[in-house]
Parts: structure tokens; C-alpha cells; sequence
């Protein structure tokens, strides 16, 4: 009977929170999926077609903070027990009465050219001469992801560009004969597609990511006391969860439960499901930033940047915890804590300012030795056998933000990186070290970066900016790396990135290109229209002409004898553009030709024999 009767209660129990998702569904936008009540979720048009414009949201704009805004909110209501609910809104387009074509200049490389606004052009730096490797890009680098990528993709703006590739001397390694050192191969980081934003929080953000049981989870940041726990796939809150008073600020497994380290007194809560969760320990202090797994233990830190003491802790079984180090009324901000090399470290800030590295092999009481550190060593991961660490700004006065290594006795620094207050994680994910970093604590205006490290580990490059200010969480899931985004007063998110990497080259000493000669472009390819997979030409419902083309050709425009699209476009559930013109097909004559213009250049010529009749091919029985 009892067993029943907790059978009925778990039932009632998911009925009750499945009655209180909301389904969001954004069309020509990001911020689809399933929500609890009352939160604040992030929008964002796709970028319109060439000679178009953002127009304005509709549906149920009620929801929606600013429907004249691309980027904005869509705040949901508060929902009862019994009550569910769909919301749907769309992002609309119109051609821009002003468009005109704007100017691309690149110099020592291609894709120059007149374009209309939105147009997205791929830009490659010619090949260097003998002895030397492409630098970087200068001039209008603002439009870049990286001034550092050979091959990249701009969006025209409202404005001409101009961009410039450099280059510099090729440094060949000289290898004396009888020795064999490790010789890196010379690559740079691949190029970096836009990322997917998988979702956004209630409050502000994202602080630690964590695989668990085949899922993705998120711990939240914000002062609301709202659910701190998301997962994926699909983005939504945990459920039921757990609150807490700011954040969930560490995430580790551990002998088959998942723990979590936040900032509300120190707490530590675990689950074995990421839905079910409980408050196994409440440490001395406020900031409960770092765990650790080492030997039989998981440790956790609690410790505050004003209020004495600091503590770590530690548990065998997950419920019962013994304090193992006490600062005995020293203000000592313990922030970060590490198994390396069969000892645990653990780092913190005085109230002096002054930077220790705390080290035990056995973690026992009594058995912690202290030692000065050169800057405040916020963030450590071990990769390969190598400890690396990531210093912020504040505490590091001689080097600031940067990147070092340490090998059990010294800390080498490997890169000052200018412009950001945190090197806030780092990880290995394919063939590169990837890192990210904060532009600054509670700051606007965005600057957050990913950065890579492609063999040689004092040459890291910006990969890619974000629009937040901040970002803390970094992971490598399902074979795609996630990035886990903040922004004081809301907008923190999810990204899912899918080619970061660093090319790959076997040789130390690539045999060096000639230099790049210009020569003709070949005549396009003209083929039917039956022999384009994924082209439909055919009469709309409307009355308009609708053209659209495979998904490998996303990222370009179309012409019909020489005419460009007058109607607003946009994209298939499948990844499909389309494209249409006012007027019935038969507008263009009794017969028609589809350009397919990418980067400038007709890559496809695509014939309609008959513009009255529909044309397509679709196998495999897609819809159009």
C-alpha cells in the first residue's frame, strides 16, 4: 500500500510540473523550447536576405518586451497548477526601401566586391610567398570573428569595408642531429562557423557546465532564489530542481551522483538523476566555488573575499563531510581546487591581496603546505599531463589576465591576454586548447572570447567574440563544445560551437606555397532544374513566385534573369532558403535562369524550361 501510495504521489508530482512548462516556439529566430513559468527568455532574429530588413515580431507579441527589436525578451506569465500553454512568435523581414550595395575591399586576398547589406561573403588571404605564413587581417577587423583566421566569413553592414591580410616570417625549427625533441606542427585554429545558442536562463547567465548520465547540465547564475539547474538536450530548467540565493558555481560527478558547490552560504547539494536534488552540506562561508575529486574524496571550498575563514572539505559517501583545512580567522578566498600529479592544490587571495597555492598529497587535516604564487591562479584544468592555469586581472599586478603552466614545482607563464579581467576555463577538445575569457566581472557591452592553442602553447588566438561580457562555463559534449555565457541584468546563454580545431599538418616545415596568381574565373555550372537537389520553382499560394534552393548554398543569394528576390525570404524547417518575387512566374518569360551567387560568383546556373509549370527536385520526398 505504501509503495502505491508513493507511486500516486510521484505521478500527481510530474503532472504537476509537466502542467506548468510553456512551449516557446520562435520562427526565423533562436529561443525555441520548453519553459517553467515566469522566466525571461532571450530572442534573436536570423539575420535577414541581402537588400531586406528586420521588420518586427508577431504572434503573441504580449509576451514580448520590444517588437521592434531583433535582439529582446520574452517574458513568460505566471501559469497555475492546472494550466499549460503554447506561445508563438515570428520574426518578420521587408525589403529595405534604402538598400544599396556597399563596397568589400580585400587586399592579398579574396572575396572583394559591391553587396547588398546582409550579405555574407567568404574572405581568404592568397597564399604566402616562400618563407612566410599569413599574420592576420587588419583594417575593418571589427566585421571578423578573428583577425587571426586565414579563411572567414563577413557580413556586409551599412558601411564599405576594407580588410588587408599580413603576413610574417615562417620560424623553422632547427633540430640538431642525435637529438629528438617534440616538434609541433605549425597550424592554426579552423575556421569558427557561427555557434548555436541552445538556450538562455531566467536571470543572468550560466556558470558551470557538467556531463552527467548522458546529459548536458547548467548551473544558473542570479539573485532571484529561481531554479539554478538546466539541462539539455532539450534546454529547459531541471525539474523540480533546486533553488539557491545566486549561483551554482561548480559542477563535478562523483560516484554516480552529480554535485553541486554554490554561492548561498556555501551550500553543496547532489543528485543521481540532475532532477532530484539534496542539500547534503552547508560550509562556513558564503562562496562555495570549487570541487575536486582526489583519491577516495570529493572536496569542496568555502570560503568569502571579506569575511574570515576559509575552509575545505571533504566526503567519502556524499553525507557525511570533515573539515580538512581552516584558516583559523584569516581572510583566505579560496576560489579553485585540483587533483594533480597525486597531490590536491588549492588556491586563494589574502585580504591583503596576496596570492598562495595551498598542496597535500593526502588531504589529511595538518598536512597542507603553503607557498606564494605569482598571480592570483583563479582557473586550472590538467590537460595531458600538464597543469594549466588562467589568472584574472585583479590580484595579478605584474602580468594580469593570462595563461600559465605549472609542473608541480614552478608556474610559467605561457600568454598576457589583454583586454579581459578573467581567463575564466580551459579545456582540451579535439586537437586544440581551447580557453575563454571574461571581459570583465558585472560589466556591459560584451568582449567575452573563445581562444585556442593549435600545439605551440604560447601562441593562443581569439577564435571568436561574444555579444556577453562574460563567460564561465566550458565543456565538450557529444562531440561539440559548449560555452556557457553571463551578462549583468540578463542575457547569458548557452552556445553550442561544432569547428573549433586546428587544422591538421604532419609536417614541422611545410613545403611553402608559391604565391597566389590571379586567374580566370571558370564559366558556373548550368544545370536543369531537376538536377539541383533540394530546388523547387513553383507559383505560391500568394500568388508570388517562390524559389528555393539546397541548404549547402545557405549562406547565398539568388538572381532570376538578372532580377534579385522583392519579397521578404527566409528559411525551411530542413535548412533550406527561399526566396520570392512578386508576381506570377510567368513574369519572367516563358522560360527563366536561377543564379545561385555565392561570394560574388554564379556557382550554380539553374535552367527553367517552363516557367508556368512547377520544377523541382526534392528526393528522399521532401516537402517544400
Amino acid at each position: 500500500m505504501d509503495v502505491l501510495k508513493m507511486a500516486m504521489i510521484g505521478l500527481i508530482g510530474l503532472m504537476l510540473c509537466a502542467c506548468e512548462q510553456i512551449k516557446l516556439t520562435v520562427e526565423n529566430g533562436t529561443g525555441s523550447g520548453s519553459y517553467s513559468s515566469k522566466a525571461k527568455i532571450g530572442i534573436n532574429a536570423h539575420l535577414p536576405s541581402p537588400g531586406y530588413e528586420f521588420m518586427e515580431w508577431e504572434g503573441d507579441t504580449q509576451y514580448v518586451e520590444d517588437l521592434s527589436s531583433k535582439e529582446t525578451y520574452v517574458q513568460l506569465p505566471e501559469l497555475g497548477k492546472d494550466e499549460t500553454l503554447e506561445i508563438k512568435v515570428r520574426a518578420t523581414y521587408a525589403v529595405d526601401p534604402d538598400a544599396k550595395e556597399y563596397n568589400l575591399v580585400v587586399e592579398n586576398g579574396s572575396g572583394s566586391g559591391s553587396y547588398l547589406t546582409y550579405s555574407v561573403i567568404m574572405i581568404t588571404a592568397n597564399s604566402p610567398e616562400v618563407g612566410y605564413q599569413f599574420d592576420k587581417w587588419t583594417g575593418n577587423v571589427e566585421y571578423l570573428n578573428s583577425p587571426y583566421l586565414a579563411t572567414q566569413k563577413v557580413i556586409i553592414d551599412k558601411e564599405d569595408i576594407s580588410l588587408k591580410a599580413t603576413y610574417k616570417v615562417k620560424v623553422i625549427p632547427t633540430i640538431v642531429p642525435t637529438v629528438h625533441p617534440t616538434v609541433y606542427p605549425t597550424v592554426d585554429p579552423d575556421e569558427v562557423s557561427d555557434p548555436v545558442i541552445i538556450g538562455s536562463s531566467y536571470e543572468d547567465g550560466f556558470f558551470a557546465l557538467e556531463e552527467f548520465k548522458g546529459k548536458l547540465y547548467a548551473g544558473a547564475f542570479g539573485y532571484a532564489k529561481k531554479n539554478k539547474m538546466f539541462v539539455y538536450p532539450p534546454h529547459q530548467a531541471t525539474n523540480p530542481g533546486f533553488t539557491t540565493g545566486e549561483s551554482v558555481c561548480a559542477l563535478m560527478e562523483f560516484n554516480g551522483y552529480l554535485y553541486a558547490n554554490t554561492e548561498n552560504n556555501g551550500e553543496i547539494w547532489r543528485s543521481n538523476d540532475g532532477n532530484n536534488w539534496q542539500k547534503v552540506y552547508t560550509g562556513g562561508q558564503r562562496v562555495g566555488c570549487a570541487l575536486a575529486v582526489h583519491g577516495e574524496y570529493i572536496y569542496a571550498t568555502s570560503a568569502h573575499y571579506e569575511n574570515p575563514s576559509g575552509y575545505i572539505y571533504r566526503t567519502k559517501n556524499g553525507t557525511s563531510w570533515e573539515k580538512v583545512y581552516d584558516s583559523e580567522g584569516e581572510v583566505e578566498y579560496i576560489r579553485e581546487i585540483v587533483s594533480f600529479k597525486g597531490k590536491l592544490y588549492a588556491f586563494y587571495v589574502t585580504e591583503q591581496g596576496n596570492t598562495y597555492m595551498l598542496s597535500s598529497a593526502s588531504g589529511n587535516k595538518s598536512s597542507w603546505q603553503t607557498t606564494k604564487t605569482p598571480a592570483r591562479m583563479f582557473r586550472t584544468r590538467v590537460i595531458d599531463n600538464r597543469m594549466y592555469v588562467g589568472t584574472s586581472t585583479d590580484y595579478s599586478p605584474n602580468t594580469g589576465c593570462g595563461i600559465w603552466k605549472f609542473d608541480g614545482s614552478n608556474f610559467t607563464l605561457l600568454q598576457s591576454i589583454a583586454g579581459c579581467s578573467h581567463v575564466s576555463n580551459i579545456l582540451k577538445y579535439k586537437n586544440a586548447v581551447v580557453a575563454i575569457t571574461t571581459k570583465k566581472w558585472k560589466g556591459t557591452g560584451g568582449g567575452a572570447t573563445v581562444m585556442v592553442s593549435c600545439g605551440e602553447e604560447d601562441d593562443w588566438k581569439k577564435i571568436y567574440t561574444f555579444k556577453e561580457t562574460e563567460s564561465w562555463g566550458l565543456k565538450e559534449y557529444s562531440n561539440s563544445l559548449f560555452v556557457g555565457t553571463k551578462q549583468n541584468g540578463g542575457g547569458g546563454k548557452i552556445y553550442k560551437f561544432d569547428s573549433v580545431g586546428c587544422g591538421v599538418n604532419p609536417n614541422p616545415t611545410p613545403t611553402p606555397k608559391p604565391t597566389a596568381t590571379a586567374t580566370a574565373t571558370p564559366a558556373p555550372n548550368e544545370k536543369s532544374c531537376g538536377q539541383v537537389e533540394g530546388f523547387v520553382w513553383k507559383l505560391n499560394k500568394d500568388g508570388n513566385t517562390a524559389v528555393l534552393i539546397t541548404k549547402k548554398y545557405a549562406s547565398c543569394s539568388i538572381k532570376v534573369n538578372g532580377k534579385s528576390p522583392n519579397v521578404g525570404g527566409g528559411v525551411m524547417d530542413d535548412g533550406r532558403p527561399y526566396f520570392r518575387f512578386k508576381g506570377h512566374p510567368s513574369q519572367f518569360g516563358a522560360t527563366a535562369k536561377v543564379e545561385i551567387i555565392c561570394n560574388g560568383k554564379t556557382e550554380v546556373t539553374v535552367n527553367i524550361p517552363n516557367t508556368g509549370e512547377r520544377c523541382s527536385y526534392y528526393p528522399g520526398g521532401w516537402g517544400d
